[in-house]
């Protein structure tokens, strides 16, 4: 065998071992079309959030909604937005609608724990600090549900602590594929 024989059978192994791998991840990473098994131990996908808030001042949003997407990888992402809240607070609880980002974990059978960071920005567009909120929900048994509880803060520019104490309910929905047709 000559020397560029064996350098093409060197090079379609590599491209052979190549496809395969690409092939084994773009099958892996399918979403499972009715393992309602898997999705009741993870959170991958798009959930539509009814959030009560209890403990805050007077003026304060009492509720909003969000969409929170969860990645596979533990990372997620949040909008969120809530009724305008009383003259003179927009400053503390920020601009809606908010934009968080985060970290989810599985804690237990059907259970997980959350952390979301949301940046807060003045009706003037400055920055006026960060929100914290950590969550613990439970699926439900056929993965379609999660309810829970969060606790709140919320820092300024300087990361000091304005406001603690505050929580509440969490109630969502997973969002289902709509295919046309």
């Amino acid at each position: 065998m000559n020397h560029n024989m064996k350098t093409n059978k060197a090079i379609y192994g590599l491209i052979t071992v190549a496809a395969s791998a690409v092939l084994l991840t773009l099958i892996g990473a399918q979403p499972n079309p009715g393992g309602a098994q898997s999705q009741t131990q993870q959170l991958g996908g798009t959930w539509s959030y009814t959030v009560e808030v209890t403990g805050v001042p007077s003026g304060f949003p009492l509720g909003y909604k969000s969409l929170i997407t969860f990645d596979s990888a533990g990372g997620l992402v949040q909008t969120a937005w809530a009724p305008p809240v009383a003259e003179g607070l927009a400053g503390l609880v920020g601009v809606s609608p908010w934009i968080g980002h985060g970290e989810w974990i599985r804690t237990g059978n059907r259970e997980f724990a959350l952390t979301v960071l949301i940046p807060r920005f003045a009706p003037t567009g400055k920055f006026a600090g960060i929100a914290k909120a950590r969550s613990s929900i439970r699926l439900n048994e056929t993965g379609r549900e999660v309810e829970g509880i969060f606790q709140g803060d919320i820092f300024d520019v300087d990361g000091n602590l304005v406001l603690s104490g505050f929580g509440g309910t969490v109630h969502a929905t997973r969002l289902q594929l709509e295919p046309l047709r």
